[in-house]
């Protein structure tokens, strides 16, 4: 059994569509963890910047073709989606509106041509993440129970079929993508401690984290198959230190804020893992921003609903 990926990112676009600022970060951010082979443990991990439809397709189409049926591909997407007349479509460095502001599909990807490429393929665990606007459109429609019972097909996408995708400023990958990224790279996915990192673990992983940052957003997952569910698509060492050190401090600090003697606990620690204070302080901020901002957005909200409240008892 093998493993094979393809990550498409476009961040340019034609008329109408405004630049993604990460999908490129995104492509080359997962390559470099899928590879690694104390982690992801892929044997080929192909990207695509930037194309147009017909390159676009051609991949996908190569991705799917070829391999063995107990052979594991994994299709990733990291760009706009655009939902029209009920159709979902993958934007392309070529997409574009017509003069009447609709989209100009032959300048698109449409779900329905990739649902067909992975419905002619053999292969027994296809997994596909989208990181796009309304990504679960492409579950909801052409991707229904029934046809995901003829192949063994996993899906997850960053938000639900109605909702958008976010950048978030500073960081130079997506939100979605990045947690995806951390729960690889880190082995924080491993949530159930048992070495091996699962689709279903990464999912869970990354929808709490960007649950806890962006509430708005709901990341989902879709496969009526549960043994899919249990694909591994990376490794995380038991005794790995920084993994052990992440566990800690989400157990000592679960409302984002260290307390005096929580700190010296974890300083404690560091040295014992022989972790240096710069890694230390690199996972502490990846699991105490999102708690953080998450706070900070809930108070945010809770403001201003105390003002609608108030604004409406003085009319």
């Amino acid at each position: 059994m093998a493993k094979y990926a393809l990550l498409i990112g476009v961040s340019d676009y034609g008329n109408g569509y405004p630049r993604l600022l990460t999908p490129l970060n995104d492509i080359q951010a997962l390559r470099k963890v899928l590879l690694d082979p104390d982690k992801g443990g892929f044997d080929e991990v192909k990207t695509l910047p930037n194309p147009d439809a017909v390159e676009m397709e051609d991949a996908i189409d190569n991705l799917f073709q070829g391999k063995t049926k107990d052979d594991i591909t994994l299709l990733y997407f990291s760009c706009h989606g655009i939902r029209e007349r009920g159709e979902f479509y993958f934007a392309t460095r070529a997409t574009r509106n017509n003069e009447q502001g609709n989209l100009l599909k032959s300048t698109a990807l449409s779900a329905s041509t990739v649902h067909s490429i992975m419905s002619s393929s053999s292969l027994k665990k296809q997994v596909v993440i989208l990181d796009c606007c309304f990504s679960a459109t492409f579950a909801d429609g052409l991707l229904a129970r029934e046809k995901l019972q003829e192949k063994g097909r996993v899906i997850l996408t960053s938000s639900t079929s109605t909702q958008p995708s976010f950048e978030q400023e500073g960081l130079p990958l997506s939100i979605y993508t990045h947690h995806l990224f951390e729960g690889i790279n880190t082995g924080a996915a491993d949530v159930d401690e048992d070495s091996v990192i699962s689709i279903k673990n990464l999912h869970d992983y990354t929808a709490k984290k960007v649950k806890e940052a962006f509430p708005r957003m709901q990341p989902e997952i879709y496969s009526v198959q549960p043994e899919l569910l249990e694909i591994s698509v990376a490794k995380a060492p038991i005794r790995n230190p920084r993994l052990r050190y992440s566990r800690e401090v989400k157990f000592l600090c679960p409302d984002g804020e260290f307390s005096t003697v929580t700190r010296a606990q974890l300083d404690v620690l560091r040295e014992e893992l022989g972790l240096s204070l710069e890694d230390a302080t690199v996972i502490e901020d990846e699991i105490l921003r999102p708690i953080q901002q998450y706070k900070r957005n809930l108070q945010i909200f809770e403001d201003y609903l105390r003002e609608e409240i108030n604004r409406e008892l003085s009319e």
